[in-house]
């Protein structure tokens, strides 16, 4: 197996081992665990296009990789 496919079956644990902690928390009305781990989905997916939106923005307005890693690493 490699590291890619271990590091999303990971992170995908990680957010299944959140969504029971978080519902654990709730006493009165817990939401289904469908409802949360679909608003964990689409919350990952549109943060990755988000990204990606704005990763092509700034590289149309000249700003090249190396000046995003070193203001990301700030």
């Amino acid at each position: 197996m490699s590291f890619f496919f271990l590091s999303i079956l990971l992170s995908a644990v990680i957010g299944i081992v959140i969504i029971a902690r978080i519902r654990g928390y709730d006493i009165y009305e817990k939401e289904t665990f469908v409802a949360m781990f679909t608003a964990f989905l689409v919350g990952g997916a549109a943060s990755v296009i988000i990204a990606l939106l704005l990763y092509e923005l700034l590289g149309l307005l000249g700003i090249d990789d190396t000046q995003i890693r070193s203001v990301a690493g700030s």
